[in-house]
């Protein structure tokens, strides 16, 4: 025989009807912080899962690049141009940038040896100003005598750019610069620049 199931308990009294009240309201509120605790876990992972697929692709690039790299360094091991151009090439794509230039240094002067996407007139600036001394007051300098990356992030804007670096700027369409040294065993050697515009 199955034994009958009671009703739950019903207050007999106001007072006790207002306690199992709060005490229902207690409930939903931690029942809403386990929910907003659990949404913002959900959260974390689903940036973290954006993070990691965003690393992921970043190395993927670089891997490819570095696999690019190489295989033109072994298909002209003499020759150290291929290896420049493609250097530039791929500077702009990882940069997602307007267009890159490769500056290396030789003795006390830096000379301008690679581009990939620069303007037809900017080229003609440039290839009027290098090869220049290392201690001239352009950004290339800067990046070899001190050895990091200096980021400029608005060449109209940043007191230490020198005017006619501005003009140069402004012919060449961008505003942002980035310069990353390349370094050998005695210092800089050279400098990848990246433009965005």
């Amino acid at each position: 025989m199955s034994k009958r199931r009671e009703p739950p308990a019903t207050p007999r009294t106001k007072a006790e009807a207002l306690a199992r009240v709060a005490q229902l309201e207690l409930q939903v509120e931690s029942l809403k912080r386990q929910l907003e605790s659990s949404a913002r876990r959900v959260d974390d992972a689903v940036r973290e899962g954006a993070g990691a697929r965003r690393e992921l692709t970043g190395a993927r690039e670089q891997q490819a690049v570095t696999a690019d790299i190489l295989r033109v360094m072994s298909a002209s091991p003499a020759d150290v141009q291929p290896v420049i151009d493609v250097i530039a090439r791929h500077a702009v794509r990882l940069c997602q940038g307007y267009f890159s230039a490769v500056f290396l240094v030789d003795g006390a002067l830096i000379h301008f040896r690679a581009t990939h996407n620069l303007p037809p007139e900017w080229l003609r600036a440039i290839q009027e100003v290098y090869p220049v001394e290392l201690r001239a007051r352009v950004r290339p300098a800067h990046v070899i005598r001190e050895r990091r990356v200096i980021h400029v992030i608005d060449m109209q804007e940043d007191p230490e750019v020198p005017e006619e670096e501005r003009e140069r700027a402004r012919l060449g369409g961008y505003r942002t610069w980035i310069g990353v040294p390349l370094l050998g065993p005695t210092g800089g050697v050279g400098v990848i620049g990246v433009a965005r515009q």
